[in-house]
């Protein structure tokens, strides 16, 4: 069980591959959530190590497959 709450996303991991999904770039996303690119990066780096995926391909299709995004 602990395990799966580490693995949770954020409200704002969620709208990262939300946006990501829908092809926006790193700095489309982070003007339209009104964050940094470092920070969008951040994001991004944490939701590859919780689905242990090394691109943004893998991690929406992952998304998509665990039902985090539509």
């Amino acid at each position: 069980m602990g395990k799966e709450i580490a693995h949770q996303l954020t409200p704002n991991e969620k709208q990262l591959l939300q946006l990501l999904s829908h092809g926006l770039t790193e700095k489309e996303v982070a003007h339209r959530m009104n964050k940094s690119v470092f920070t969008i990066d951040k994001y991004l780096r944490s939701v590859f190590d919780k689905f242990d995926v090394h691109n943004t391909t893998a991690v929406v299709a992952e998304a998509i497959r665990r039902g985090e995004i539509e």
